[in-house]
């Protein structure tokens, strides 16, 4: 369904930001270069 595939395209997102891969495709999106979407801020024990 169109759920799980949001699901998984935001999971797949998730998991190039936490390797430090870049997410976006230049070619697709305009951007100038592949970068890193996001950010993961762990919180204070």
């Amino acid at each position: 369904s169109g759920d799980d595939m949001e699901a998984l395209a935001f999971a797949w997102l998730a998991w190039r930001t936490l390797a430090g891969l870049p997410g976006n495709l230049p070619s697709v999106t305009g951007a100038s270069q592949e970068t890193v979407l996001g950010a993961i801020f762990p919180a204070n024990p």
